[in-house]
């Protein structure tokens, strides 16, 4: 068992406890709070029919579920205790006790539903896009799903309400604060069409005439980002056939002997063939050592070694190999890559090869043409990251975001992947934007935004190394950034205002040819 999975199964088992040990007291919670769960209530009455089949995730004691007073209803919780009172209070409705990102097979789970409610749910779940992909089965070309997500905002605020005895104890549980955006990008992932965001609740607790007033406030531009609460309404989208190809994984290595055997080991299969490409740049602790021997131990993988060779020999080493940094390593991998899809994955493994597939699904679902890890969807493993580089990741994303007109919520992050013929275009464009980004990340951001793809964002759990050190140096390398930064500034805003030309192909929001 991984270490993931231990985990996995630590964080279940304590939630399992808590919510068992609190369910007496849920359904309080839900009286006293009701004008919070209201809004969930009004924008699922809209979808109940006389034979509608409702299944609410996560369902507590039964609280919502019953007021929504479905001709069929199914709660499932993973408490126990709070499943028990479910059936106590409301026997008319149907109740299982089961993890909802494993459920059972159940024979009330055979048929789909018109109705599907998560309420509070993702924030306690470990694989978001797993779990909404997987609860499609659940769901025909009608139904609707009814997500509800919190502000992160709002976090020390509801800390205190806890402290106060204002709300139910459960924050300390939580796994992951999402935005609406978050949210809405895990619907696209798992194959669904995002129909409404409903923003809500300004003032979420019940004061006569004071309440409607504040909340009324809610639908305006600039209040929307202060609501406590969004609910989003989302249907499954119609699958298209998909066509698999051959998938090329570019590793840059530098030092990282230690990791090498376990990113030949983990790295799965995808598509109909998988090469693996170690990039290596003058490492001296015997990583070119151990790839060989991987190679030799391996005939099974399609394995290939190369050095990231540098143009003038007499330069000093060590600095000549900070200069041509990660991006050429890329580049060169890039070049030698056989695959129809190109990958990159960090050597030092704080993104976990098994996530690759989710990038690869992506893009052969047409999700996307560039698809960009994201590491602050999640909750990150304790020193993943260095606070520094984590506020200048987050000050770089919002830039960006803003620069390219795509949501970007990580810049830096090591894993992207896109199509061969793609970056083919943005490799013919790369001297607009220069050709010194030591990463690599800039270069192939600039050039897809430009081209006019869409950026895809793939949520994975950011853990921390545990070979060798980071070959991020924020003295060095920031500068840089910034020169990027002003760069993107003058081609993406400044000079279409006066040439009117904003990039050589149609933007990301109108209508894109998927392959």
């Amino acid at each position: 068992m991984t270490q993931r999975s231990t985990t996995t199964l630590a964080n279940k088992q304590a939630i399992r406890e808590h919510f068992d040990h609190i369910a007496e007291t849920r359904p309080a919670w839900f009286v006293r709070n009701h004008i919070y769960h209201q809004q969930i209530i009004q924008v699922c009455r809209p979808f109940l029919h006389p034979d509608a089949r409702v299944l609410e995730l996560g369902c507590s004691t039964g609280d919502l579920l019953a007021e929504l007073e479905p001709p069929y209803g199914l709660g499932i919780d993973i408490s126990g205790m709070s499943i028990q009172q479910a059936r106590t209070r409301f026997p008319h409705l149907e109740w299982l006790q089961a993890d909802v990102e494993n459920l059972p097979n159940d024979e009330r789970l055979s048929q789909p539903f018109d109705l599907i409610i998560i309420e509070d749910l993702l924030g306690f779940i470990q694989d978001i896009e797993t779990f909404l992909t997987t609860i499609k089965r659940l769901s025909h070309s009608r139904t609707r799903l009814v997500v509800s997500t919190w502000n992160w905002l709002w976090e020390p605020i509801l800390r205190l309400g806890e402290r106060v005895k204002l709300k139910a104890p459960d924050l300390m549980l939580r796994e992951n604060w999402l935005a609406a955006s978050a949210v809405k990008n895990f619907l696209t992932l798992g194959g669904y069409s995002t129909l409404l965001v409903q923003p809500g609740l300004l003032l979420p607790l019940q004061v006569p005439f004071l309440s409607g007033l504040v909340n009324s406030f809610s639908y305006a531009p600039l209040f929307r980002r202060f609501t406590l609460l969004t609910t989003l309404v989302a249907a499954r989208e119609v699958e298209q056939p998909r066509t698999d190809c051959d998938v090329s994984v570019i590793i840059p290595t530098r030092n990282e002997v230690g990791n090498i055997a376990a990113l030949v080991n983990r790295v799965p299969e995808m598509g109909t063939h998988t090469e693996l490409i170690f990039v290596d740049g003058n490492s001296s602790d015997g990583t070119v050592e151990e790839i060989h021997r991987q190679i030799q131990e391996c005939p099974e993988k399609d394995i290939k070694f190369l050095a990231q060779t540098p143009p003038d020999i007499q330069d000093d080493m060590p600095n000549l190999m900070l200069k041509l940094g990660k991006g050429d390593a890329v580049r060169k991998g890039f070049e030698a890559a056989s695959g129809d899809m190109l990958m990159i994955l960090d050597s030092d493994i704080s993104v976990a090869p098994e996530d690759l597939p989710k990038f690869y699904d992506a893009l052969v679902n047409g999700k996307g043409q560039f698809a960009n890890g994201t590491r602050f969807i999640y909750s990150q493993e304790r020193g993943a990251m260095r606070s520094l580089n984590r506020v200048g990741n987050v000050l770089f994303s919002f830039t960006f975001s803003w620069l390219l007109g795509q949501a970007i919520t990580d810049t830096l992050c090591g894993t992207k992947v896109i199509y061969r013929r793609d970056y083919d275009q943005i490799a013919a464009n790369r001297a607009r934007f220069g050709n010194f980004d030591p990463f690599g990340d800039f270069d192939l951001l600039f050039g897809s935004a430009w081209l006019g793809q869409r950026i895809v964002e793939i949520p994975i759990r950011y853990a921390a190394r545990t070979y060798g050190q980071s070959k991020v140096r924020i003295s060095s390398h920031g500068p840089l950034l910034i020169r990027m930064s002003l760069i993107a500034l003058w081609h993406f805003k400044i000079k279409p205002l006066f040439t009117g030309k904003h990039s050589l192909a149609p933007s990301p929001d109108k209508a894109v040819e998927f392959p």
